[in-house]
Parts: C-alpha cells; sequence; structure tokens
C-alpha cells in the first residue's frame, strides 16, 4: 500500500523532511502517476520556485505525470520545458531533457517538436565545453 505524501513537507524548513518528501514523491511519479495526476498544478507552481532542487523535482514529475495527462495540462508546459534547455544550468538542461524525452514518449503528437528542440542543445552555451558534452550525451543516450 501506498503511504500518503503530505505535500506540505516540500515547505519544511528541516531539510531531511523536505528532500525526503521530494524523493518519495518522485518514486510514486515513477511508478503510479495517476496518484499524483490531482496534484499536478501544486508541482506546475512549483517550476517557478526559488529552489532548484524543488524545480528539478518538478520537473522530473511532469515529465511523469505526462503518461496519465487527461486533462493537457502537459502540453501548455512544453515551451517552458523548452527555456530550460537554454538555462546554462546543467542541471536544470538534464532534468528537462529527461522530462521533454518522457513528455514525447507519453505524447507522440509532439515528438517532432519535441526532437527537434532537443537536438538545439549542442549549439547553446554551458559554463564549459564538458558541460556542453554532458548534456549533448543526455540528449543522444538518455544517461
Amino acid at each position: 500500500m501506498e503511504e500518503k505524501i503530505n505535500l506540505d513537507d516540500l515547505s519544511s524548513k528541516d531539510p531531511g523532511v523536505k528532500f525526503g518528501c521530494a524523493k518519495k514523491l518522485l518514486s510514486i511519479a515513477r511508478n503510479n502517476p495517476s496518484s499524483l495526476y490531482l496534484d499536478i498544478d501544486f508541482f506546475i507552481k512549483i517550476l517557478d520556485s526559488g529552489n532548484h532542487i524543488l524545480k528539478w523535482t518538478a520537473i522530473d514529475i511532469i515529465g511523469n505525470l505526462s503518461r496519465v495527462d487527461k486533462d493537457n495540462k502537459v502540453d501548455k508546459l512544453i515551451r517552458k520545458m523548452y527555456g530550460y534547455l537554454n538555462s546554462g544550468e546543467l542541471i536544470t538542461v538534464n532534468h528537462a531533457i529527461s522530462a521533454l524525452s518522457d513528455i514525447a514518449l507519453a505524447k507522440p503528437e509532439y515528438q517532432d517538436d519535441i526532437i527537434s528542440e532537443l537536438l538545439k542543445v549542442e549549439h547553446y552555451s554551458y559554463p564549459t565545453d564538458e558541460c556542453r558534452n554532458i548534456a549533448i550525451g543526455k540528449v543522444i543516450f538518455g544517461i
């Protein structure tokens, strides 16, 4: 039986509670996305969070929720995800690549556009050539 998660724990001042909750939510999103779908608006708001780890968590969760997105809310976020690809923040870029890959699999009507955007990654600016190569590798190999 799946444990009930208190979403307010993501706002906890205790990092163990906050990030423990994020870890549990990621697992639920991967294994049972329909159980979190009613909370999709909550995760959409976190995309604008000043906390990078919570933002990355929300990006990943939204990618997983695309599999059960009966209200097409994820569709409206695809352009926002494209923006993360050129954010200059390698970790954000990598989370966006993963989420967009999940969305492309869940919503085949967007595959061509998503692939086109992912292929632009090699032309974006990164702090180092190594970062650029990591982003390109993530697009090509999904690593």
